[in-house]
């Protein structure tokens, strides 16, 4: 595990935040999908996503463990006839970097946030 330390922390040698990739390797990236509809299924590069969480009402899917340095195209599926499928692909530099306290340390995050509304078809 690669520690980072910054600041009079860093001169003091405290941790204080942990990055959780190896030395060479590529820390794994989310994307957050808020969508109109309940439990939509998720394939990424046309497999269906294991690593795929939703919040308690089924409109926000996370999908996590993917690798950050190749382009990913994911599919959100909703699951109903009277919905068409949803396309769109996550390019490899469009990550963002964001830091979020758990289990009361600071932890780095990599996340695309992406928004979909299904319309009916016609």
């Amino acid at each position: 595990m690669k520690t980072l330390v910054t600041g009079a922390a860093g001169q003091l040698g405290l941790e204080t935040s942990r990055v959780f990739a190896q030395d060479g390797e590529v820390s794994p990236g989310e994307v957050r999908i808020k969508t109109n509809v309940e439990y939509a299924t998720v394939s990424v590069d046309g497999e269906r996503s294991d690593g795929t969480e939703y919040d308690g009402s089924g409109k926000n899917i996370t999908v996590k463990g993917l690798e950050r340095n190749v382009d990913h195209v994911i599919v959100v599926d909703p699951g109903m006839d009277e919905y068409a499928p949803k396309e769109f692909t996550v390019k490899a530099g469009t990550y963002k970097k964001k830091r979020m306290k758990v289990d009361g340390e600071r932890t780095l995050f990599y996340i695309v946030n992406k928004t979909l509304k299904f319309k009916k078809k016609k």
